[in-house]
């Protein structure tokens, strides 16, 4: 059952994440939320991303007092561009124990790591592992057949400093399905290093995943 808990907002990855789920109408029962203080927020008609705009009246919204409980429910969170997601940081950090959040995203790694890591994660994809969305599983099996292939896959690509090891930590725990299969503790190696590196601020983000993820592959192909 997905239950929000006080000032802990929750993170729910969906193949349907324009939508919200019946688990909003649930949340709010639970927690005795008004339906009309339920506020969606969604990408508008012509957009492909959550803008800063809609965060910063989100932001708004929650930084006044109310006497009655109250739900955001952002869906699409992923599309929003860092920016954009650092809006909602503050309301997040300072929510008031009335406010819950549900956050609705299709990859995790797309979420800046400071909104991660104040949120608990439900991963409705039915992935074993609550990191790792159905995009980066099939990206794993990918790389063990398609050379290159991710050099223009949308989710290896425009990565920053701060998407970046995310990314590169989908990915390592991906391949941890296939740990005993030959080379993949090689390439395993491999992103975890490259990853040091960006984090440490010592490598281009975008440049360092693509030459990882060559090695990596070629680590795999040489050990088939």
């Amino acid at each position: 059952m997905v239950k929000c808990k006080k000032m802990l907002p929750t993170i729910i990855i969906s193949a349907t994440a324009s939508t919200p789920g019946p688990e909003v109408a649930r949340i709010a029962m639970e927690n005795k939320v008004p339906a009309h203080h339920i506020f969606t927020v969604t990408v508008q008609d012509g957009k492909r991303e959550l803008t800063i705009e809609q965060l910063r009246e989100v932001q708004l919204m929650a930084s006044r007092s109310v006497a009655v409980s109250r739900l955001f429910v952002l869906c699409d969170f992923d599309t929003a561009a860092e920016q954009t997601q650092n809006t909602l940081l503050k309301s997040l950090e300072e929510a008031n124990e009335k406010d819950y959040f549900i956050l609705y995203a299709r990859s995790l790694y797309r979420i800046i790591p400071t909104i991660r890591s104040r949120c608990s994660v439900v991963n409705q994809f039915g992935s074993g592992n609550l990191s790792v969305g159905a995009e980066i599983q099939e990206f794993t099996r990918r790389l063990f057949t398609e050379p290159y292939f991710y050099l223009s896959a949308p989710c290896s690509s425009a990565l920053t400093a701060e998407r970046a090891p995310a990314f590169l930590d989908e990915v390592v725990l991906s391949l941890r399905d296939y740990i005993l299969q030959p080379g993949v503790s090689g390439a395993i190696r491999e992103l975890l290093r490259t990853k040091s590196l960006i984090e440490n601020n010592n490598a281009h983000p975008q440049l360092s995943v693509d030459s990882a993820l060559i090695a990596a592959q070629n680590i795999l192909r040489a050990s088939r």
